[in-house]
């Protein structure tokens, strides 16, 4: 006899999708920062705006992109302005990731000020029970934090698992 599976759907409302924007722009921050840290020559800024974050970390880098926009209210034209003016004073054009539930105030402005869509990027989320057991790892996987030598391996491991890239682009020294 097989055991019956119950799956959990989750509804995912306006408080689950700012918990997971907000997960995807602090994530993008704090990669961000680790890119200055560990090349302190590139250029790294991070403004707080419209209630997310524009991110630059370095001409060419794929967190060059605000994010968390329009999650905890209407997006006014002085926050796209001012979305525009930090991308051109780090001399990047800006780009903007959109969450399906932001403020509606947010896709007419985008659609005013000649943005286009680039892709779509879906986050996946799973509720977990109590009772969850841990699968054990293979005994050749090990999982360690990774030290500051091993910093070029993370990045090509992060662009190659989320990037759809075999290696890094020119913007990761």
């Amino acid at each position: 006899m097989t055991e019956a599976r119950v799956l959990v759907m989750l509804f995912v409302d306006l408080a689950l999708a700012r918990r997971l924007e907000m997960a995807h722009a602090w994530r993008g921050v704090e990669y961000a920062r680790a890119q200055g840290r560990l090349h302190p020559g590139v250029q790294v800024k991070i403004e707080r705006v419209a209630g997310g974050y524009a991110i630059y970390a370095g001409d060419g880098s794929p967190l060059n992109r605000a994010a968390g926009l329009g999650l905890s209210g209407p997006v006014v034209k002085t926050d796209l302005q001012a979305i525009e003016q930090f991308y051109a004073s780090c001399g990047a054009p800006p780009r903007v990731d959109l969450c399906p539930l932001a403020d509606p105030s947010l896709l007419p402005m985008l659609k005013l000020g000649g943005y286009r869509l680039e892709q779509f990027y879906s986050v996946l989320v799973r509720a977990l029970s109590e009772d969850v057991v841990p699968v054990p790892l293979p005994a050749e996987v090990r999982i360690s934090q990774a030290d500051p030598e091993e910093a070029e391996l993370w990045i090509t491991t992060v662009a190659q698992g989320f990037g759809d890239t075999r290696s890094p682009g020119s913007e990761f020294p």
